[in-house]
C-alpha cells in the first residue's frame, strides 16, 4: 500500500474482506496491509468500526461492541444494588451457600 488514506484503507478493507469471504478483523487487516491502529485511528475517529461501516464489511464474530452509557449505567447500578455497595476491583471473599451445623 503506497499512499495510506483513508479512501485506500476503505478500498483494501474491501477487498480483503471479499478475497477472504468472511469477517475480517482488524489484525488480519494490518497482517495483510501494513497498516495499524494508530494509522487507522489517525484518518478515522471511531477507528476500525468506522471503517468497517464505511466500508460495509461485516463485523468480526469476536468483535465486542461497546455498551451505551446509558446501559453501562443501568449494569452498574445492578452490580451496587446487588453487593450493597460501590463495585470495585478488589475480589470480594467467597460467600458460603451452606452453613453446617456445630
Amino acid at each position: 500500500m503506497a499512499k495510506v488514506t483513508r479512501e485506500t484503507i476503505i478500498e483494501a478493507a474491501k477487498q480483503l474482506a471479499a478475497q477472504q469471504g468472511r469477517p475480517l478483523s482488524r489484525r488480519q487487516f494490518n497482517r495483510q496491509t501494513g497498516v495499524g491502529k494508530r494509522q487507522i485511528s489517525h484518518l478515522f475517529e471511531r477507528g476500525w468500526s468506522e471503517v468497517v461501516r464505511i466500508a460495509g464489511i461485516q463485523r468480526h464474530p469476536q468483535w465486542k461492541t461497546r455498551l451505551a452509557d446509558d446501559e453501562l449505567l443501568k449494569a452498574f447500578h445492578k452490580a451496587a444494588s446487588n453487593v450493597g455497595a460501590i463495585p470495585t476491583w478488589e475480589p470480594s471473599p467467597p460467600i458460603p451457600v451452606f452453613r453446617a451445623n456445630p
